[in-house]
């Protein structure tokens, strides 16, 4: 069994900010989970929901936001006082605060509900910029996406479940995918 940093060290920073990444980096875990969207300008940004209203002090999608837009975004104060004024970082960011650690770096692509083409490519193009495409897990609950990471990309991937209606390992095995991430019920 592997331990990842859920969203960096999101138990004691803002989830998904270069602090709580900062602090993962120097955990002894496996590796790290984090989230990707793409902003309206087609930069990869860092944060978990489509909307960025839970873990900012803004309203709206984060697809129709410009990357300058979602810097102007405090995405610490919900979590406390302390982390007033931390923005929402860009993937590049959070890639380089690993290069000099061994974890895996687990990036789940939030394109289940708005496809964003391209993603894929542009995510394993800037993981093998940053010499972390050996060390890149490419995760999605878009199977397509993950598939496109299997035909067209030497990396490794997994399927993301939260619902199990059929038999998940025959299923993993038409998407060829080695590594099932499924909801803890499952």
């Amino acid at each position: 069994m592997e331990i990842f940093a859920h969203r960096g060290s999101s138990g004691t920073h803002p989830e998904n900010t270069l602090p709580a990444f900062m602090e993962a980096a120097i955990l002894p875990v496996d590796g790290v989970e984090l989230d990707v969207h793409l902003s309206k300008d087609g930069e990869l940004v860092v944060i978990h929901d489509e909307k960025v209203n839970r873990t900012t002090n803004g309203k709206g999608y984060v697809k129709e936001m410009t990357l300058a837009e979602l810097k102007q975004l405090d995405a610490g104060s919900w979590k406390a006082d302390e982390w007033t004024g931390t923005a929402i970082p860009t993937l590049a960011e959070v890639f380089e605060v690993f290069t000099e650690t061994w974890h895996d770096l687990n990036v789940e692509l939030k394109t289940d509900i708005f496809p964003y083409s391209g993603a894929v490519k542009k995510v394993v193009e800037l993981a093998a910029s940053h010499g972390l495409e050996n060390r890149l897990v490419i995760s999605s609950f878009n199977h397509l996406d993950v598939q496109e990471a299997i035909e067209q990309h030497n990396v490794k991937r997994a399927i993301l479940a939260s619902n199990i209606l059929v038999d998940m390992a025959a299923y993993a095995n038409t998407v060829v995918a080695k590594r099932l991430h499924l909801s803890l019920p499952f």
